[in-house]
């Protein structure tokens, strides 16, 4: 971040001021960055259906969802979802993190576009 504030002001876009009002606005955030949880508490498998908006805490409809899952697990890069296919299921995150992209996706190697990538994790496929 301070390499592209630096070639900014570099380049004649900011001054000496904007620099320094940037620099302390990057360091403020960073230092926010320590108060993030390392690990987040996961909700317990039988509760996962529930707290989606649809299923509004039926138990019963929570239940079917549950035993009609099949968990995933994805690697790195691994595609998910594309933008061109009709969806058939819906994905719950359980760990990991995925990237989401909406539109034309040109990655390393000129990939197609799609929806949502996989930064690694497990997924309950329902």
């Amino acid at each position: 971040m301070f390499e592209s504030v630096h070639r900014l002001q570099s380049g004649g876009i900011l001054d000496d001021f904007e620099v320094h009002v940037i620099y302390d606005q990057i360091n403020i955030l960073v230092k926010d960055l320590t108060t993030i949880p390392v690990v987040m508490k996961t909700v317990p498998t039988e509760n996962l259906f529930l707290n989606i908006t649809w299923v509004n805490g039926d138990r019963e409809l929570g239940n079917f969802l549950l035993e009609n899952s099949v968990l995933c697990d994805f690697d790195l890069g691994d595609v998910v979802v594309q933008d061109d296919e009709e969806p058939d299921s819906i994905f719950l995150v359980l760990t990991g993190l995925v990237k989401i992209i909406y539109g034309e996706y040109h990655g390393e190697e000129n990939e197609s576009s799609m929806s949502m990538t996989d930064l690694a994790g497990k997924f309950l496929n329902v």
